[in-house]
């Protein structure tokens, strides 16, 4: 079964919802208020409902469409879940890009700014690239290179080392959320 989308649940929630409707106007209610003015005709009425057997089918269609709005709240469900999901993975890219963006761009930032001042540090008679005149500015652009890589493994441990610790928590058999 394909994946349903939430405008075809929607106009499917509509249709049931009428069919309720009918359902609870036209068998259970006519059939429950009797409303035939002659006594003949009203047991002549209630005896045609039994023989149909009105009653026990009614509440087998109102069986089968508890069942069936119990499938479209879980289709709606599954949907809600996966907007959710595609929208956690759109935020987690900008994220991504962001945090390059940002990798890159401050470091050079921070070069910039320092080579760019006026101050008696710069002279204009080494290249930026003297490492051995440039060694504190270079080591503080490693610095701010290599920081943002060290946390992220950080936390990328941290998580490993808790789903780990989540996995060993539960006993074989058992499913996540009865932990």
């Amino acid at each position: 079964m394909g994946t349903q989308s939430r405008q075809r649940l929607q106009n499917l929630a509509d249709e049931f919802g009428n069919l309720q409707l009918d359902l609870g106007f036209s068998v259970e209610t006519s059939a429950a208020l009797g409303l035939l003015p002659s006594l003949r005709v009203t047991t002549f009425h209630h005896k045609l409902y039994e023989a149909m057997e009105l009653r026990e089918r009614s509440e087998t269609v109102s069986r089968m469409f508890n069942r069936l709005d119990a499938s479209i709240q879980s289709k709606l469900t599954a949907i809600d879940i996966r907007s959710k999901r595609e929208e956690e993975q759109r935020r987690l890219r900008w994220t991504v890009s962001l945090g390059v963006l940002s990798f890159v761009a401050i470091p050079i930032s921070f070069l910039g700014a320092y080579f760019g001042s006026n101050s008696t540090q710069v002279s204009a008679s080494y290249s930026i690239f003297d490492l051995r005149h440039y060694e504190s500015v270079y080591a503080g652009t490693t610095v701010l290179t290599v920081l943002p890589l060290v946390t992220l493994l950080l936390l990328l441990l941290r998580d490993y080392l808790r789903e780990r610790r989540i996995m060993r928590r539960q006993e074989p058999g058992t499913l996540p959320w009865e932990a």
